[in-house]
């Protein structure tokens, strides 16, 4: 046991060292050049140091400070790659995310024409994005217009003049009802007071078609019988004498017809007659559509009976089956509630593990909360959670493979990125830990952890071993 908490203090010792050497030459040897710039907003909330910047959604640099530039004003200074060109006229951009799973990056958005270059030390305009601006694009300018058209609106409704001719409208609108109503009252009136001679007449029309479909149903029969047809000639013969006789009748009437002491009279008489024979022709036509209406509600009476009684056969049918139901739905019922009234045994969520992590990177000073969960299974466990929590808020999502009681491999999302991990128990008490992550730009961190006891494990490591490496040191909790 002495010798291999020898053997851990050995080498967090070292590591200690390493970093201190690589502190001291790694930054001013290795470290790449970079070009300094400021970017002003109302509103900087999501950004922490470490941040990402990014144009046209390729990393050009990392936030390394944000700080409060005036009451309603922060000011956000970021490092880019020396040689990275940033137009003139260029704005930084802070999206807002539905969804803030992923890191929310600084997006350098250059002018729509192209011309200079921006100096190191240069300050830009900021703007905060919408959430929707991805999704709806010129939001802001749909909003502002729909402002004015709810304004021209309101004045539109205040408009005394127009108020004054919808009141005038609505009271003229009023009148007409009213007479409406009068009139379709007297016009029941006259319906209740003639309702009787309507009935007979009614009557008396349904006898006459019935008279008219005897009379068809009659030359229908004659047409088959033939008797029409074989005295056909006699009568066409007969017709050629009736022809010539009234060819002379014809002569003599329209002699009459010329004389003026009768056509005066017989005009008026046939005005008359023409005025009665519409009259009968639209009473006729009423006749008919009414009668044929009823023996249409006839059948689709005797229809609807006929439907009935098999659908109240079906309702009892149902309502048995409803009652049987009701009967096995009870049983269920009972079975359900004594699962969820029985105790649960061990199961296992009982092995389910528990960690929060509080750790400083020194460049830029920076504090990160790593939030996690574990959940051991034969071979090796799940592990998932939250990276930079109340931060940037990155998943963390990782299967661990168990190599040797000691050592155990971990792949899968680490910090919202492609990953690989490496957990090595050096001692009872010391455990190293490697997370390389990030194809884009690989980045690796290196710690070692001692547990105090009761859950509590101290950290010490470096952060970005290939790219500006920075010493990190923290608190740990497992439950």
């Amino acid at each position: 046991m002495q010798s291999a908490a020898k053997v851990g203090l050995l080498v967090v010792i070292f590591v200690g060292l390493l970093f201190g050497a690589y502190a001291a030459l790694g930054r001013t040897m290795f470290a790449p050049k970079t070009a300094k710039y400021f970017a002003e907003f109302e509103d900087a909330g999501g950004i922490t140091p470490a941040t990402q910047v990014q144009m046209s959604g390729v990393k050009i640099g990392t936030v390394i400070a944000v700080s409060l530039a005036g009451p309603r004003r922060a000011r956000v200074a970021f490092e880019v790659q020396e040689g990275t060109r940033i137009p003139q006229g260029s704005y930084a951009k802070i999206a807002t995310p539905l969804i803030g799973l992923g890191e929310t990056p600084l997006e350098i958005v250059p002018p729509e024409v192209v011309s200079g270059t921006m100096v190191s030390g240069s300050t830009m305009p900021g703007r905060k994005g919408g959430a929707l601006d991805e999704i709806l694009p010129n939001s802001k300018e749909t909003v502002a217009e729909l402002n004015k058209t709810m304004i021209a609106v309101r004045k539109l409704l205040e408009d005394e003049g127009l108020k004054a001719r919808a009141d005038k409208l609505l009271a003229t609108s009023e009148k007409t009802i009213g007479e409406f109503g009068e009139l379709a009252s007297t016009a029941n009136t006259m319906l209740v007071q003639n309702q009787a001679s309507v009935a007979r007449a009614l009557q008396t029309a349904s006898l006459a078609l019935q008279d008219v479909r005897q009379v068809t149903y009659q030359v229908s029969q004659l047409l088959e019988d033939g008797k029409i047809q074989k005295d056909a000639k006699a009568v066409v013969a007969q017709m050629v004498k009736i022809s010539e006789n009234a060819n002379k009748l014809v002569l003599s009437m329209d002699k009459m017809v010329n004389d003026p002491a009768l056509r005066g009279p017989i005009a008026q008489t046939a005005a008359n007659v023409e005025q009665i024979t519409e009259t009968s022709k639209g009473i006729a036509t009423d006749t008919k559509l009414i009668t044929e209406n009823g023996i249409e509600i006839s059948k689709n009476v005797k229809e609807i009976t006929a439907k009935a009684v098999p659908m109240m056969d079906q309702a009892s049918t149902v309502f048995t089956k409803a009652t049987e139901i009701e009967t096995q739905l009870q049983g269920v019922l009972e079975k359900v509630g004594g699962f969820f009234t029985r105790k649960p045994g061990p199961g296992p969520l009982a092995n389910l593990g528990f960690s929060m992590d509080l750790l400083h990177s020194e460049n830029p000073g920076y504090w990160r909360t790593d939030l996690g969960v574990s959940f051991p299974m034969a071979e090796g466990t799940v592990n998932a959670g939250i990276y930079d929590a109340f931060g940037s808020n990155r998943l963390t999502l990782q299967l661990g493979k168990r190599l040797t009681p000691a050592l155990q491999v971990r792949y899968g999302i680490y910090a919202a990125k492609p990953a690989l991990g490496v957990d090595y128990q050096l001692a009872p008490r010391v455990t190293l830990r490697g997370d390389v992550w990030d194809i884009n730009r690989l980045r690796a961190d290196l710690r070692a952890g001692y547990d105090f006891g009761n859950g509590i494990v101290g950290w010490i490591g470096v952060d970005r071993l290939f790219d500006r490496s920075t010493a990190t040191f923290g608190i740990g909790v497992r439950r």
